[in-house]
């Protein structure tokens, strides 16, 4: 017997990947304490946002040392067009407040480890 789980974006309540805004977005990323920061910019009717989601929480869970975010484009109009988000996912790296990465499409784990170290 099969069975399957699907894991929905965001409905994971021991997550370690923070919710972000346009309220909270300068204070968890551009001001952020930890030195790396992933922004996973998604939508939620967004097929490959969900395929990519949990490898973003497999990320989280790897390495301690970055904080990993995401931010519902739908839901954070401000933030989306300040960094020009035209397509989703779309995957940024911040360190010190200053963007180190940019990744459009969805991205394989092995991208996304190389995007942080």
């Amino acid at each position: 017997m099969l069975i399957a789980t699907f894991m929905v974006y965001g409905r994971n309540s021991m997550s370690k990947v923070l919710e972000l805004d346009d309220k909270n977005f300068t204070k968890e990323v551009k001001l952020s304490e930890q030195p790396v920061v992933l922004v996973d910019f998604y939508a939620t009717w967004c097929g490959p946002c969900q395929l990519q989601a949990p490898l973003i929480e497999e990320i989280a869970e790897e390495f301690d040392y970055v904080k990993v975010c995401k931010i519902d484009v739908d839901k954070a109009p401000k933030i989306t067009a300040r960094y020009g988000i035209l397509s989703v996912p779309t995957v940024m790296v911040f360190s010190r407040g200053q963007i180190m990465n940019i990744q459009v499409g969805l991205q394989t784990k092995e991208n996304l480890r190389n995007m942080v170290l």
